[in-house]
């Protein structure tokens, strides 16, 4: 929100007003340089930030104008819904498969390790022997 409503964004020379929206020359909106059309990329990017800001500030003001008992009501109701204990569900195991992998990547690198050090004191032993 800050960004659209920036005094250089807003009173720039040459800035196109449609409705609340500013998009400043510099996006890309289809101006012509050096024979090349531009594309509307970022006058379509302006027009996300500005809708997205829209609804950001519309879910904020309705979630305030309600009591703030209802609306932990709305998300306790929200929590104990189906799909969140499937999204529950599926995180445990994850995480449970994550472990397991984990302990068995553990034990694996133990194993390696112990086999560098016994080979190398095997090889230590040879040397001081024949030394």
């Amino acid at each position: 929100r800050t960004f659209l409503k920036n005094d250089w964004l807003t009173s720039f020379h040459d800035v196109e007003a449609i409705g609340d929206m500013m998009i400043s020359e510099q996006v890309a909106n289809g101006q012509v340089y050096k024979n090349r059309t531009a594309t509307t990329i970022g006058r379509q990017a302006i027009t996300e930030l500005v809708s997205e800001n829209a609804a950001i500030v519309k879910e904020y003001s309705d979630l305030l104008g309600i009591p703030f008992n209802l609306y932990c009501e709305n998300q306790r109701r929200w929590a104990e819904t189906e799909a969140v204990r499937e999204r529950e569900f599926e995180g445990n195991e994850a995480v449970k498969k994550f472990a397991i992998k984990y302990r068995s990547d553990s034990v694996e690198g133990n194993k390696i390790l112990m086999a560098k050090f016994s080979l190398a004191m095997k090889r230590m032993l040879w040397i001081v022997r024949t030394s």
